[in-house]
């Protein structure tokens, strides 16, 4: 996947996970990115546990029930470790998604999913935005996963 520094209105397109400054770009090969604050570099390696996809966040969410689902989702699978492939990596997040937001990723035909314990106020209080998860969040969580298992020799 590789991650754009920049999204589609040219404002940084991630944040730390720690804080909420915007990455800084070390490096155009990859792109590798810095937070400026913690000092957290995105080529570095994890400690092999689904919670190192965590470690950056998209500057924007879907609806207001996503940030919720999101560290809702880290609590739930963060300790499990990361498998060695994409494919069973997604599944991970998918099916842990799934319990914590109620829909399943690959068949929801809906574009939102209200719950009531993610609403924390606001007009989209509680709505989970499936598309967002589908296109940005479990994407971003699966490329983080797996980029930053740490290399078993």
């Amino acid at each position: 996947m590789g991650l754009q520094r920049l999204d589609g209105y040219g404002f940084a397109a991630y944040h730390c996970a720690q804080d909420p400054c915007a990455l800084d770009v070390v490096s155009e090969d990859g792109p590798v990115l810095q937070c400026p604050t913690c000092g957290h570099r995105t080529d570095e390696p994890g400690r092999g546990l689904l919670d190192d996809g965590f470690d950056i966040v998209h500057r924007q969410w879907g609806a207001r029930g996503d940030p919720h689902a999101w560290r809702a989702l880290r609590d739930l699978v963060g300790t499990t470790a990361t498998p060695s492939n994409p494919a069973a990596t997604r599944q991970a997040f998918v099916d842990g998604l799934r319990q914590v937001a109620g829909f399943d990723l690959d068949t929801a035909v809906e574009h939102y999913q209200y719950r009531r314990d993610l609403d924390h106020g606001g007009m989209s209080g509680g709505n989970v935005d499936i598309e967002w998860w589908r296109d940005k969040g479990v994407p971003l969580l699966v490329d983080r996963a797996i980029s930053r298992r740490p290399v078993l020799r």
